[in-house]
């Protein structure tokens, strides 16, 4: 059975990588430092984090039917992907509600108006500072 995706949301990627690789968070999640004031988790793959199960929708669903799912899972975004199940982005609850208010989203329009599509692909099963180094590095390429 294949692995579900990994979603690196770029638009909220410092935030998202402060909470992720945050000491506190990750000892709270089992991995607490060892001796010398090295981080255990560190060189951790990432399927051995236990992180929630990432929220799946199909390109062509309406944003209404992505809102309510989201709502009702209690989930922030999703994966969008299409027919064959290949990743196309990323929905956010926030991004779509906000472009409905402002008036430049409906309803009806498709997820895929709204996705983040700008990602990286990793390795399977990386580990805990590849995906802290990859980041940092886009990280970096949003802000120039």
């Amino acid at each position: 059975m294949p692995n579900p995706p990994f979603p690196v949301l770029l638009e909220q990627s410092n935030i998202y990588q402060s909470k992720f690789l945050s000491d506190n968070w990750m000892e709270k999640k089992g991995f607490p430092y060892l001796e010398n004031n090295q981080k255990s988790w560190w060189d951790t793959p990432i399927n051995q984090l236990k992180l929630p199960t990432v929220q799946t929708v199909d390109s062509t669903v309406s944003c209404e039917d992505v809102i309510q799912t989201l709502k009702l899972k209690s989930a922030a975004n999703a994966v969008v992907v299409d027919s064959c199940g290949m990743i196309q982005g990323i929905a956010t609850l926030g991004n779509m509600e906000s472009l409905i208010h402002d008036g430049k989203l409906q309803l009806t329009d498709p997820v895929m108006k709204t996705i983040y599509n700008r990602f990286s692909k990793v390795r399977p099963f990386p580990l805990v500072h590849s995906v802290s180094l990859t980041l940092e590095h886009l990280g970096k390429e949003i802000r120039m």
